[in-house]
């Protein structure tokens, strides 16, 4: 009988240990899973940005080609204006 109530024991001993060590990796798995949940949330934060930078560089893009034309449109009045001076100059020299 004594053999029979250590094999019991030991069994419940077993039984213990492997509970224990089952609610032991049950807690790695969730710390894990957080983690795992903490870097996708981080990753769509990154891709978010990205999306934000990139509509932004559109934005300036735009501005840039604006920005371009208008100094061109302003180059060539100076242009004009620059003949315009020559132009008088030239008809008050003649009087």
């Amino acid at each position: 009988m004594n053999n029979q109530n250590i094999s019991d024991e030991d069994i419940r001993n077993q039984e213990s240990e492997k509970k224990r060590k089952i609610r032991e990796i049950e807690r790695e798995i969730l710390m894990l899973e957080g983690d795992r949940k903490k870097i996708i949330e981080e990753k769509y934060r990154i891709e978010i940005r990205i999306r934000e930078l990139s509509k932004e560089e559109d934005r300036i893009r735009v501005e840039i080609r604006d920005c371009q034309e208008k100094i061109k449109a302003l180059e060539l009045e100076i242009m004009r204006l620059d003949n315009d001076i020559k132009s008088q100059k030239k008809k008050m020299n003649m009087l």
